[in-house]
Parts: structure tokens; sequence; C-alpha cells
């Protein structure tokens, strides 16, 4: 099974678990586990390893607690938004148990479906809004919801709202509008005010101007309207993060939490993130119930 599983990814490099680490990389996987050293955050350009570090970290903490995995608890979570990168996480975790933790490729296969998912997946697990055997219940992307209604259902991507483009609008409304301003009704004053101190005061880097926040609240006025099932993905997430924290015996179980492309997280994703583990204020009050 090692040697098969060298074999497969001999042409795929992404998921390669042979990879020779330059001595800057095996002294951060040394000083991963140590608690001064955590938080930690990898930097660096597209393609210089930083997936592959998680990876292997993943597998190292998962093939130290083997014998106690039968329950999840404790166990590292890797997260991710892209279902793509999250099933290339799921592959490389498999091939590295196999081949440096001598596992089975089943039991690899099946401990990495549970602890590699996406940022839907958990959101959707928590809510019981998932069934294991059919597609997540927003399985659509919200990027591709919201790019439909802005081309009015066409293909043809060139359509302007308000002299903006798309992307934009999103990346705004994922900062500041998402999980803030109410779907169901129009923003208070005190609401949108909120939008402008939260752009302009906790992302004074942002290249948005003023003018440009009054076009994208307009816009978000119309979007909301259309918005079939009543809430955004942040107002899913902020439901989940409430369960955990009613509900830490259930939920904030995980151990290491490993994330992939985090400039991707908002701050409603990183709350619901730090619940997660048990080592959370949520977690370390369910040990200190039990005990």
């Amino acid at each position: 099974e090692r040697w098969q599983a060298v074999r497969e990814s001999s042409d795929q490099p992404e998921i390669d678990p042979c990879l020779i680490l330059s001595q800057q990389e095996k002294n951060f996987l040394a000083d991963f586990t140590r608690e001064e050293s955590l938080p930690a955050r990898i930097d660096g350009s597209a393609g210089s390893g930083k997936t592959t570090l998680l990876s292997i970290m993943l597998a190292r903490l998962i093939a130290t607690q083997k014998n106690v995995l039968s329950d999840l608890y404790d166990a590292p979570l890797f997260l991710t938004y892209s279902a793509p990168l999250c099933e290339v996480a799921r592959k490389r975790l498999t091939a590295y148990l196999i081949v440096h933790h001598d596992w089975h490729e089943n039991e690899a296969d099946r401990i990495s479906r549970q602890v590699c998912k996406t940022f839907i997946e958990i959101v959707d697990e928590i809510l019981g809004e998932f069934d294991t055997n059919q597609k997540s219940a927003s399985s659509t992307t919200e990027w591709d919801e919201f790019l439909t209604w802005w081309n009015n259902g066409s293909k043809d991507n060139s359509y302007i709202r308000g002299g903006q483009n798309p992307a934009d609008v999103y990346r705004a409304f994922r900062i500041c509008v998402f999980g803030y301003l109410p779907v169901s009704s129009g923003a208070t004053d005190e609401q949108i005010q909120e939008v402008y101190d939260r752009i302009l005061n906790r992302h004074p880097n942002s290249d948005f101007t003023k003018v440009e926040i009054d076009r994208f609240l307009r816009i978000w006025e119309e979007y909301r309207r259309v918005l079939t099932r009543g809430e955004t993905s942040a107002d899913r997430t902020l439901r989940a993060t409430q369960k955990i924290v009613d509900n830490p015996n259930q939920f904030a179980t995980w151990g290491h939490i490993l994330c992939d492309e985090v400039q991707d997280l908002t701050d409603h994703d990183v709350r619901l993130l730090t619940c997660l583990t048990r080592y959370s204020l949520a977690g370390k009050q369910t040990e200190n119930s039990q005990s």
C-alpha cells in the first residue's frame, strides 16, 4: 500500500508524500505543537509549500493519537473554504498516513474524510442541515448565487451595477454587511453607521471610499430582497457559533485547528473557528463541569 500510494502520487505533485523539507520547514514542524508557539501563521507565495506543511503536521497529529481517535475527541481539524482544496488535502493526508505512518489505505481514507472539511460542511453539520449521503444544504456557493443575481441570470459577466464590479461588491459584503445587516428588513441608521466604521476604522488599509460604500449599501438593498433562504452564509455561521457556545460538550471537542487560505476568513469565521477547539473558553468550561 505504501508503494502504491507513492506510485499514484508520482504525477500529482500536489499530493506527493515524499517531498524533501528545508531546515526552516523542519524547525517549524518541530515547534508547531508547543503551546508557546501557537497560534502560528504560515506566510508565503503561491506554491511555496504552506499547504504541504499543514498536511504533514496534520498527519503527525493524527498518527500520535491513532488509538484515541474513535470519537474524534481532541482530533485535529483541517478547514478551508474551497471544496477542491479540501479534496486535495484529503488525498494528501491519506498518502502521508500510508507512506510515513504505516496506516492501511481504508482507515487512512476514512480519517481523512472525517478531519478535512470545508467551512460550509462544518457549519452544516453543527446546524444539523447536512446529510452525509446528500449534498450540503448550501452546496451552491454564495459567490455563485451572487454572481448569477448580478448578471440577471446571464452568463455575460460584463454587467455593471452602480459602476462597480461584482468581485469588489461581494468582498465588501463579506467584510462589513453579511452577518451585520438584517436580510428581512432595511438597516437602521445606526447599523449603517457601523458599516462605515467597520470598513474605515477596522480595515484602514481597505481601498474602498465612502462613495463606494454608499453604492455597496444601495446594491445590498437590492440583493437582500432576493435571498430565498432569508440569510447569508455569515448568518448561518453566527447561528452555528451560538450553537457551539450553547452545547460545548457536543461541538467544542476538536484539538488543533489547521486552516488553509486563512486570508479568506471573516471575523465571523474566526469566532466559529476559535469556538470549535476544546482549548477554547467553551471547551474548557465543558472540561471544568465534567471534572
